[in-house]
């Protein structure tokens, strides 16, 4: 009786990073995808050129539905002065 009352209460450890990596799974496929759709899209990529930081690029792709995290891309001007997203340690050879 002991013996089943201490496995009742028995749980398994669960890793403390667990829900933290599914949330980080889930912010790098949106930044994958939101990438994808920028490349493709005329209009996105003329809301990008008028962002003034990466809080302006998070609301934006808020808007497109995706949800970003602004320590995993960067916002930066290319030689032609155009205003580009890239993944963060992705250096452009524009």
């Amino acid at each position: 009786m002991l013996a089943s009352i201490l496995f009742m209460n028995y749980h398994e450890p669960v890793p403390f990073y667990m829900g933290r990596l599914e949330k980080c799974q889930q912010s790098e496929q949106d930044l994958c995808a939101f990438l994808s759709r920028l490349k493709q899209d005329q209009f996105l990529q003329q809301q990008i050129s008028q962002a003034n930081n990466e809080d302006h690029v998070v609301a934006i792709a808020l808007s497109e539905g995706f949800v970003l995290d602004k320590e995993k891309f960067w916002l930066y001007e290319s030689k032609d002065y155009k205003r580009c997203v890239e993944r963060r340690g992705f250096y452009s050879k524009q």
